[in-house]
C-alpha cells in the first residue's frame, strides 16, 4: 500500500485550526483556566510560524537559482519565465500567513484574498513578479481563512493600538475616498495605496523583531500603506521599550 503524505500546508493549517478552537475555549473559560489556554495559544502560534519557515525553505529550492534573488528581494524579474517557473514562485508566496490569525477575522482574510486577486489583474500597475506575488498572497489568505473558519474572530486588540495595515485594507475600500470622507487627504492624494507587501511580526514577537520590521518599512518606497505601517510599528516598539525598561 502506497504511503500517503500530508499536503504541503498541512501542519501550518493544523496549527491555525487548533489556534482558532483554543481561542474559542479561552473566551469561555474562567480565570484559572485562561492562563493555561493562553500558553497553548502562544505555543500554537509559534509552532505554526516555525512550520511556515520550514515550508518557505523547502519551496525556495523549487525556484530556479537565477530567479531566487528577484523573489527574495521582491524585485522585477530579469528574464522571461515559463508557466512552471511562475507556478513555483506563486507557490512560494502562497504559504498561509499564520501570524495574521492574531489580527484578522475569517471574513477579513477572505476579503484580502479577493482584494489581492483583483490587484493581480492590473498589469498596467504591476510588474509580472508582483502580479505573481499578489496571486500567491491571495491563495494563502483564502487557505488560512478556510482553516480558521469564516466566523473566526481574532483576540481583541490592546487598548489604543493602531489598526494593522492588512486589517485596514480588508475593511476599507481600495481607494482613498469613501462616503464618510469624500475628499482625499492632501498629504496622501498623490501616493500609491501600496508599493510592497510586508509580513508584519505577530504581537507575541520580541522587541528586536519589531525594530527590524520598522527598519525594513522605512526603507520601502513611500505609500499610504507604508505610512500606516510605520505608525503602528513605532507605537508597538515604543510600548515594548517601556515594558522592557520597567
Amino acid at each position: 500500500m502506497a504511503k500517503s503524505f500530508p499536503v504541503p500546508d498541512h501542519y501550518i493549517l493544523l496549527c491555525a485550526g487548533r489556534y482558532a478552537a483554543t481561542l474559542a475555549d479561552h473566551q469561555k473559560a474562567d480565570a484559572s483556566e485562561r492562563q493555561r489556554l493562553q500558553q497553548r495559544l502562544e505555543y500554537l502560534l509559534e509552532s505554526g510560524k516555525l512550520e511556515a519557515k520550514l515550508e518557505r525553505r523547502r519551496r525556495k529550492h523549487q525556484i530556479a537559482s537565477d530567479l531566487w534573488t528577484s523573489v527574495r528581494d521582491r524585485a522585477p524579474l530579469q528574464r522571461e519565465i515559463s508557466n512552471a517557473e511562475a507556478e513555483a514562485i506563486r507557490h512560494y508566496y502562497a504559504i498561509p500567513p499564520i501570524p495574521l490569525v492574531d489580527d484578522l477575522s475569517g471574513v477579513e482574510l477572505l476579503s484580502l484574498g479577493e482584494l489581492f486577486a483583483g490587484w493581480a489583474q492590473e498589469p498596467c500597475r504591476h510588474d509580472p513578479r508582483t502580479m505573481i506575488e499578489l496571486l500567491g498572497w491571495s491563495d494563502g489568505m483564502r487557505t488560512l481563512a478556510h482553516a480558521v473558519g469564516e466566523t473566526y474572530e481574532p483576540p481583541p486588540p490592546a487598548r489604543g493600538a493602531a489598526m494593522p495595515i492588512l486589517k485596514f485594507l480588508a475593511t476599507k475600500k481600495p481607494d482613498r475616498t469613501d462616503s464618510n470622507n469624500p475628499e482625499p487627504d492632501d498629504s496622501t492624494s498623490d501616493l500609491p495605496l501600496m508599493t510592497h507587501l510586508t509580513e508584519e511580526p505577530s504581537r507575541l514577537d520580541p522587541l528586536a523583531s519589531w525594530e527590524q520590521h520598522l527598519t525594513d518599512l522605512r526603507a520601502l518606497p513611500d505609500s499610504i500603506a507604508r505610512r500606516l505601517s510605520i505608525q503602528r510599528a513605532e507605537e508597538i516598539v515604543s510600548e515594548r521599550r517601556r515594558q522592557r525598561d520597567v
